[in-house]
């Protein structure tokens, strides 16, 4: 049985970067496990390489296996409801594999059910925190005076929520290049509110996902990503998108770029404004962050609001 490593390969330079194809990376963030079921039989196509950890078990004995072979019954039925209704989902899937317990987020490609595991946390916000966040989101568009008083509010009600160093809102012009419009951070590190960028710091392939997934975060910059792998020979990294993912990897160019600027984990909202990107809610932080799904959620809707104004 030969297993296939189907990370993408390809050398990415900045003469290249901007046809890169970044839904499709085949590889992972090393913080969570990533598992796609064919959805016919639910047997397991492909795999990170971590599962092995995971599952305690060889990648071999993992990949063309049904899934339910790794679960209890009951887990089996609850998640394959779940997974059934991945679109209207809020919340993801509480689950437990030995003696840790993982949420678990779905989505549908063409041909697989991508599950995506993440070690379960209660830190941060409490759900009940959202109501008064919701408040508050109001209050602030009372007293703003303007676009740009409610996107400083905003960037600050973010970092209050997210706790990462810096909280800056993009705002693209027509031809997407951008400006740091508001900007919330710690006392130590230089301001870079009112700076331009070109549109080419964030490509058209990047913006372009950005409307599919409104949300990306980065966990941490020096970490090592984690390949993925199928049995099939002829597979390869254009056989599985990511597009929708949260583990997806990040452009090698992007890790680069972000190094330079001494960042150590990122956090990224959407902007959206009639079907458009109009600007980005962008976190940055100078040591490995990784917040969970609820934090996440609750940053997420400032961006839902602001997007409302």
């Amino acid at each position: 049985m030969n297993l296939k490593n189907i990370t993408n390969k390809d050398n990415i330079t900045i003469t290249n970067c901007e046809a890169e194809p970044i839904h499709i990376p085949g590889s992972i963030q090393s913080y969570g496990y990533l598992l796609a079921l064919n959805k016919t039989d639910n047997i397991i196509q492909y795999c990170s390489e971590n599962c092995s950890t995971l599952f305690n078990k060889p990648l071999n004995q993992i990949l063309g296996k049904p899934f339910s072979g790794f679960i209890n019954k009951e887990d089996a039925d609850s998640l394959a409801a779940y997974s059934a209704k991945t679109e209207d989902a809020v919340m993801p899937f509480a689950f437990s594999v030995g003696n840790q317990s993982f949420y678990i987020t779905a989505f549908s490609t063409k041909e697989s059910m991508v599950m995506e595991f993440e070690p379960f946390s209660l830190e941060g916000l409490e759900i009940p925190d959202l109501f008064f966040q919701t408040k508050r989101f109001a209050y602030y568009t009372e007293k703003s005076d303007n676009l740009q008083m409610l996107c400083q509010d905003v960037a600050d009600e973010t970092r209050n929520i997210t706790g990462y160093d810096r909280v800056m809102i993009y705002r693209f012009d027509k031809d997407y290049n951008g400006q740091v419009f508001a900007e919330s951070k710690i006392e130590n590190i230089e301001p870079f509110l009112g700076l331009y960028y070109p549109a080419t710091d964030i490509p058209v392939q990047a913006r372009e996902l950005f409307l599919l997934k409104h949300i990306s975060m980065l966990a941490d910059v020096q970490a090592s990503n984690v390949p993925l792998y199928a049995l099939d020979e002829n597979a390869d990294n254009k056989s599985i998108d990511l597009s929708l993912s949260m583990l997806r990897s990040l452009s090698p160019m992007h890790i680069q770029y972000l190094s330079n600027m001494g960042v150590n984990a990122t956090f990224t909202i959407a902007l959206i404004n009639h079907g458009k990107l109009w600007g980005l809610i962008a976190c940055h932080h100078h040591a490995p962050k990784q917040i969970p799904y609820h934090v996440r959620l609750a940053a997420h809707l400032q961006g839902v609001f602001l997007s409302s104004q």
